[in-house]
């Protein structure tokens, strides 16, 4: 908007400046009308103002190619954004991961663990689909020795890493929780036991009162509750680094170049225009 009052600004400081000489009757139309009619170019609606004086012309044509460059960079920004997509697949279910490594992932667990073991002796199923897909030839890739490094991992590069729940959530929550994404299954579920002598005879009672408990949502909520307590980095996924940008100046450099180049040209037009039309008026003096 800056440049289209500017550029109506210095098309009517042209007009005012050639009206001394212009002989041909054209009427000399207002600041208004001028930044009006520059707005009409960049929007693409045409231009309603016809100029005879070259210096106006010139002026006229680098506005053109100002526009032209303008509406294609802003029509290119706009299709790459519309074509990428808000979000990536979500990786859900164990039944994604296949997929997941073929975009390329990597599938990561804790080294040593019960989950690594889940998948390696599994003899059927999506176990056993899955994993031929860690990386076996360097296994510190895949297999990670703490549950941070493997969070830190996707917070680096395309990485999925299975493990426990809690322990995953606390991380997210300060790292950053909306920079993860945890998928809506969860599989191999593990249960805490408590272990009592054998034949106690309050084993029966702990059962019980554990087994109200978990049915009544209490350890749900003592979990939420505990991973509220966690301080939480704000900050979200606009700054894990985005592709697209807004158009700056950078980008507009070429357009910038092209209205300059037009300054120059007709202002070199007005001058020679003047000193012509002050040659004849002496000669016929």
């Amino acid at each position: 908007m800056a440049s289209v009052v500017f550029m109506g600004f210095v098309a009517y400081v042209l007009s005012v400046a050639s009206v001394s000489y212009q002989e041909d009757g054209t009427k000399r139309e207002s600041l208004q009308v001028y930044a009006f009619n520059m707005f009409r170019n960049i929007v693409s609606q045409g231009n309603m103002m016809i100029v005879s004086k070259w210096s106006q012309r010139f002026l006229f044509y680098s506005w053109y190619l100002f526009c032209l460059v303008v509406s294609a960079l802003y029509s290119g920004m706009l299709t790459a954004v519309l074509a990428i997509p808000a979000y990536e697949t979500p990786i859900n279910f164990l039944e994604d991961l296949p997929r997941a490594v073929k975009d390329g992932y990597t599938l990561s667990v804790m080294a040593d663990s019960t989950n690594e073991y889940l998948f390696k002796e599994a003899t059927e199923g999506i176990y056993k689909q899955i994993w031929p897909l860690f990386n076996h030839k360097d296994r510190p890739e895949s297999f990670v020795s703490s549950p941070v490094i493997g969070m830190k991992r996707i917070l680096e590069r395309k990485y999925v890493y299975m493990g426990p729940y809690l322990v995953s959530r606390v991380i997210a929550m300060q790292m950053g929780d909306r920079k993860f994404y945890f998928g809506r299954q969860k599989f191999f579920p593990q249960d805490v036991g408590i272990a009592v002598p054998q034949g106690a005879p309050y084993k029966k009672i702990f059962d019980q009162k554990l087994l109200s408990m978990v049915e009544g949502g209490l350890i749900a909520k003592w979990q939420e509750d505990e991973v509220r307590k966690i301080p939480q980095t704000t900050s979200g996924q606009d700054e894990s680094g985005s592709k697209i940008s807004a158009l700056t100046l950078t980008h507009l450099q070429a357009a910038m170049y092209t209205a300059a180049i037009g300054y120059v040209v007709a202002g070199v037009s007005l001058i020679i225009e003047k000193t012509v039309h002050f040659s004849f008026e002496i000669k016929d003096a």
